[in-house]
């Protein structure tokens, strides 16, 4: 088949063609302007962004402006309200001279505020560093004053707990208008006297106390020696318990100062009431310093030390021998003076002889009395303790010394232990004793 076309219009075609490349043209043309007027829009936009951020931050800074402004208004104001309030409470007349020295004759004036302000900061300065020397000199020179009244009041009893510190001065002073308006000062002599009489008083009545101690303990060895007198020691001759001060120094020290403060002195001067409590005070540091030596000085029971006076009985005054210690005797002579010693020791402390009952439990337990005596010296250390009162528990072995027993116990025990093994205790009587004395191998406890 054969395909049938439109008749073409070629001139039609040539106009159309003709009218769209015009328009073409017409196209890229306004296509160039339109491209100026985007770069002309987008200049336009950046100068009033521009604009815009100049504006703001003009905004801006008379926002500040004004936030000054409105602060500055408030701080006159705050300062107007406590000049008027400052005016009101303070007379500027009375003070108008001193006054003026930081005021100035001109009135304040906001324009010039920070200058005037700035004057009469550095005449405040200037005077605050003129105060603050004369402060400094007046702490130096009152420093020395407190410390002073401290000193005094701390050695008198009636300060607190002050430093010599300026700001401890109110207080002081405080205490000082107390003490006078208490009246204080006009009582401290009559209190002073009172209370050194009173001092005074104490301390006599101690050492009288320690005194009348003494003294009876030397009446009590008269006791003592009123019982020892009428017993044999040897032939011819009694014992005695003598007396005399120790010459231990630290009983010694304790009773010199004891006696420099109550040394009597009739109408005493000032001078010699402040000696005697100088001793006073020396004898109490000495007590702090040296507790030990003070208390052994202190107890009147050291402040003797015995020994046992052997005299003739035909002649008392003859001290035949000195017995301060044991040296120099036999077994039976050492065993001998133990006894006497020991005897005489128990009367003392409990204050008991035959002739002045004490009441006291005087039991008197010994193991082996016979083992370095003699006969005879057995015999008087059961007459001496006879003699004292003394109640004896006497261990012995069952030997022929046994019979020298007998006649000072009231009861006899015989123990046994034949197989070593176990013991036993019988009771028996005096006869059985006698013959229980001579055998052997066995204890026997008298009583």
């Amino acid at each position: 088949a054969i395909t049938s076309y439109r008749a073409i219009d070629v001139s039609t075609i040539e106009i159309e063609l003709t009218t769209t490349q015009d328009r073409i043209k017409e196209l890229e043309n306004s296509d160039s302007k339109m491209k100026e007027l985007l770069h002309n829009l987008s200049e336009a936009e950046g100068e009033k962004q521009g604009v815009t951020m100049l504006r703001d931050k003009e905004v801006e800074a008379a926002g500040k402006v004004e936030l000054q402004i409105g602060q500055r208004n408030k701080q006159r104001g705050e300062i107007t309200t406590r000049s008027n309030q400052f005016n009101d409470k303070f007379d500027w007349k009375l003070y108008e001279s001193a006054t003026l020295e930081f005021r100035g004759p001109e009135p304040l004036a906001l324009s010039d505020l920070k200058k005037q302000m700035d004057g009469y900061l550095s005449c405040v300065d200037l005077k605050s560093n003129q105060a603050s020397r004369k402060r400094d000199n007046a702490e130096k020179e009152i420093g020395p004053l407190m410390q002073n009244f401290l000193n005094g009041t701390a050695e008198k009893g009636y300060s607190a707990n002050w430093s010599a510190d300026v700001k401890s001065a109110p207080a002081m002073v405080e205490h000082l208008h107390k003490l006078k308006n208490e009246r204080f000062h006009s009582q401290e002599a009559a209190f002073k006297e009172e209370m050194d009489r009173l001092l005074e008083y104490d301390i006599d009545f101690a050492k009288a106390g320690l005194t009348s101690q003494q003294k009876a303990n030397i009446d009590r060895i008269k006791d003592v020696n009123a019982t020892l007198c009428p017993i044999e020691y040897n032939d011819g001759t009694f014992v005695e318990i003598n007396h005399r001060p120790t010459p231990d120094i630290a009983v010694t020290t304790f009773r010199q100062k004891l006696e420099d403060c109550t040394r009597q002195v009739i109408a005493m001067t000032a001078e010699q009431r402040v000696e005697r409590f100088k001793s006073i005070k020396a004898l109490i540091e000495y007590i702090k310093n040296h507790r030990n030596e003070a208390i052994k000085g202190a107890n009147p029971n050291n402040w003797d030390v015995y020994v046992v006076a052997e005299r003739r009985r035909d002649n008392p005054e003859t001290i035949a021998y000195w017995h301060s210690d044991s040296d120099g005797g036999s077994g039976g002579q050492k065993a001998k003076l133990a006894c006497t010693v020991v005897a005489a020791a128990l009367s003392f402390r409990m204050a008991h002889t035959r002739k002045k009952d004490s009441n006291a439990f005087r039991l008197v337990m010994i193991d082996e009395i016979f083992q370095k005596s003699d006969d005879e010296n057995s015999a008087y250390a059961l007459r001496i303790f006879e003699q004292f009162d003394l109640q004896l528990l006497l261990a012995t072995p069952r030997d022929g010394r046994l019979k020298l027993v007998i006649p000072y116990v009231g009861s006899f025990h015989l123990f046994q232990n034949p197989t070593k093994a176990s013991s036993s205790v019988v009771s028996i009587t005096a006869e059985q004793a006698k013959q229980a004395s001579a055998t052997s191998d066995h204890d026997v406890d008298s009583d």
